[in-house]
């Protein structure tokens, strides 16, 4: 069944219909042959998909290992892992009521425009994957992006953004240049992580000042000031919105005076086994030690506009374009708020986790966005589709025009 022509896939499907319970294992083998082709293209949005349809998952995706009398069984959990994807959601339901498996391709328009993919029975977007795309087939989504060039399209989003990679090859200056004003913004929600963050912070090799934003728990301001280079200490308390996106554009407009800010937030992703050292290859990249801190700075301090990580493969539930289900509330800040045009950007770069170092400039348009705290739900918010996902993914695009890379390491 690998290789399985179309015009077989066609009959298979065909005899399907009057084949009975008596072939139900032969159909279910397709079906996870269809599976496994729509998932590892890496095309499917899944987040997406959830959010159109929240019937279907009213409790979202929801992985783990599954037990009887206490035994934990591999198999049986990957299995019932198949059978309670959005993927297979779609192609045992979804397909067939006309919901859409990404942003950029359209069900119903694609089975409308292509009569014989309709007339076959072979499900969509299983097909554009397969044969679409070898024949230019058009993907007929809300978004166009030629899927068969997306590489392409992906380094050509870059260098609009002034994305490069770091390399070892890159060559730094080892003395840092003259900064006027350094400033970190911690948005410290886990007060126990208040030990790690100070590890970290002590990695920084010039005077900074420290701005923590927290929740409602307490938080030692003595502590912060075992940090050698630490200058000036300022605490707020912020209202449980926003993530640390709301303090950081909202709690501190004096962080628009210094000339390098750095962003970080205790982060714990207890949505995903999978993230759980995800921190910690963030924080190495922003803070690991005084050479890496210096040399962001000395980059930054020499005209580039941002230093941050490259984002963890599990932390994008839309490795094709990266706008998740964020598209539609990016596009409406950039129309209300700014003169781009999101259509110019259908694949989206931004930094890992939100963290980040960044220069003045490049942070202007951000933080004179008209938000207020009320634009910002109230937690709990769901792990993506919020306007807090939709900003972290317009950081780069609000400075697209500022001179300078954005390094991502």
């Amino acid at each position: 069944m690998k290789n399985f022509p179309p015009r077989m896939e066609e009959r298979f499907l065909i005899y399907r219909k009057y084949g009975g319970v008596l072939l139900a294992p032969l159909y279910f083998i397709y079906d996870l042959r269809v599976f496994f082709v729509i998932r590892n293209s890496g095309l499917f949005n899944v987040n997406w998909y959830i959010k159109c349809n929240p019937e279907a998952f009213p409790n979202g995706l929801v992985p783990g290992e599954h037990t009887i009398l206490g035994i934990k069984i591999t198999l049986y959990s990957k299995i019932r892992r198949v059978l309670e994807h959005p993927i297979w959601h779609y192609i045992r339901h979804g397909a067939g009521c006309g919901n859409d498996p990404a942003l950029f391709f359209g069900t119903t328009a694609y089975l409308d425009r292509y009569r014989e993919v309709k007339k076959s029975g072979i499900n969509p977007f299983y097909h554009f994957i397969r044969y679409g795309m070898a024949k230019k087939y058009t993907p007929c989504g809300k978004v166009a992006i030629d899927v068969a060039n997306l590489e392409q399209i992906r380094r050509e989003c870059r260098r609009k953004l002034g994305v490069s990679i770091i390399s070892d090859e890159i060559v730094v200056d080892s003395e840092i240049p003259e900064i006027h004003g350094v400033a970190v913004h911690l948005h410290l929600y886990y007060p126990d992580m208040t030990d790690y963050f100070i590890g970290l912070l002590k990695n920084i090799p010039m005077k900074f000042d420290l701005f923590i934003s927290r929740g409602y728990d307490h938080v030692d301001a003595e502590r912060f000031t075992e940090i050698p280079n630490v200058d000036k200490i300022t605490i707020k308390q912020f209202p449980n919105r926003g993530r640390d996106i709301a303090p950081l554009i909202l709690g501190f407009k004096e962080l628009s005076n210094y000339e390098i800010v750095c962003h970080i937030h205790s982060k714990k992703s207890p949505h995903s086994v999978t993230l759980s050292n995800w921190m910690n290859q963030i924080a190495n990249v922003l803070l690991g030690s005084p050479a890496q801190v210096g040399k962001i700075v000395t980059l930054l301090g020499n005209g580039d506009k941002f230093f941050y990580a490259k984002n963890h493969p599990d932390a994008m539930p839309d490795p094709a374009t990266g706008w998740s289900c964020n598209y539609e509330s990016a596009g409406d800040i950039l129309t209300r708020y700014t003169n781009i045009d999101i259509k110019e950007l259908p694949v989206v770069e931004f930094p890992a986790g939100c963290m980040f170092w960044a220069r003045r400039e490049a942070l202007q348009r951000l933080f004179t966005l008209p938000l207020s705290w009320d634009d910002f739900p109230e937690e709990p918010i769901p792990p993506d589709g919020s306007i807090v996902h939709a900003i972290e993914r317009l950081l780069l695009i609000l400075s697209y025009d500022v001179p300078g890379r954005a390094w991502q390491d």
